[in-house]
């Protein structure tokens, strides 16, 4: 396992969820990419017209909170968090999506 360097590496990962496919069953997609990141990724959003992103530490602390409105890509920036593990929940008027 290699070590990362601290300017290199801010979040080791945001998942995708392996469970169920949202897309399947709502007719919306969310992608964070890349995964894992440097800090900064893309989220893009697919059939989702406006809602809010919410990002979640492992604790299920929000640390982050965005409103987007006829957006399909969202650049987030996260760099100041702490290296770790953060879950994705993004609200729209169809359904939550969560990814991990």
């Amino acid at each position: 396992m290699r070590q990362a360097n601290p300017k290199e590496e801010i979040i080791t990962d945001i998942y995708k969820s392996s469970a169920i496919n949202e897309t399947d069953i709502t007719g919306v997609s969310v992608q964070a990419v890349p995964n894992p990141s440097n800090g900064t990724f893309k989220i893009y959003l697919k059939n989702i017209d406006k809602g809010y992103l919410e990002v979640f530490d492992v604790s299920g602390r929000v640390v982050l909170k965005s409103a987007f409105f006829k957006q399909n890509i969202l650049d987030i920036n996260m760099r100041s968090m702490a290296k770790g593990t953060y879950f994705l929940k993004v609200n729209n008027e169809k359904a939550p999506l969560f990814r991990k």
